[in-house]
C-alpha cells in the first residue's frame, strides 16, 4: 500500500504557533503513522521533516519503506537522509498511479507538463491553485498519513 505524508516538522516549537498545532503533534504524527503503516507499505513524505538531525532520527523508527520528495526546509545532505531511513531522496517524484501521472513535489508546480495531478504539501492549508493540484495539510486530516488510492479516488469524485 502506498502512503502520503508532508510537514510533519518534527521538534520544531514554531509550528505550534504559525500553524496552530497542538502541543503534542509530534507524538499524534507517531501515533497515527505507527497505527496505519505496515512495514511492506511505501510512505512519500512530500517534505519538511524535521527541526534537528535529533529529531529526524525519529523516522528510522517508523515503519514502512520511506520515500523522499524534499522540501525547503530539508536541507542536509542525501546521507542524513538515508541514514534515517529514507531509501529515496528526491526533488519531486513522477508516480504513474491508477491509469494517472501523478506529481509529488513539496511546493505547487505551475508547469504540470505531462501530469494529471500536483499532490503537494509546504501551504499548511486547502487553497488549491488549480482543479489539477492537490494541497496536503496534517493540521486538517487529524496529523495522519494519506492512503494514496483513497486520496486518488476522493480526488477524482470531487470528495476531498
Amino acid at each position: 500500500m502506498y502512503w502520503l505524508i508532508t510537514d510533519t516538522h518534527f521538534g520544531d516549537a514554531e509550528q505550534l504557533l504559525a500553524h496552530k498545532r497542538p502541543a503534542n503533534f509530534d507524538a499524534r504524527i507517531i501515533e497515527n503513522w505507527q497505527k496505519n503503516i505496515k512495514q511492506e507499505d511505501v510512505v512519500i513524505h512530500l517534505g519538511d521533516l524535521a527541526a534537528t538531525k535529533k529529531d529526524l532520527a525519529i523516522f528510522a523508527q517508523l515503519p514502512g519503506k520511506k520515500v523522499l520528495v524534499l522540501g525547503n526546509h530539508d536541507d542536509l545532505a542525501t546521507e542524513v537522509y538515508e541514514k534515517a531511513g529514507f531509501l529515496l531522496v528526491c526533488f519531486s517524484l513522477c508516480l504513474p498511479y491508477a491509469g494517472k501521472c501523478l506529481l509529488l513535489s513539496h511546493e505547487p508546480v505551475s508547469e504540470l507538463g505531462k501530469a494529471d495531478i500536483n499532490i503537494h504539501g509546504h501551504l499548511h492549508s486547502l487553497e488549491q491553485k488549480s482543479p489539477q493540484h492537490l494541497p496536503l495539510a496534517l493540521e486538517y486530516n487529524a496529523y495522519a498519513p494519506w492512503r494514496l488510492d483513497k486520496l486518488v479516488r476522493d480526488f477524482e469524485n470531487n470528495t476531498i
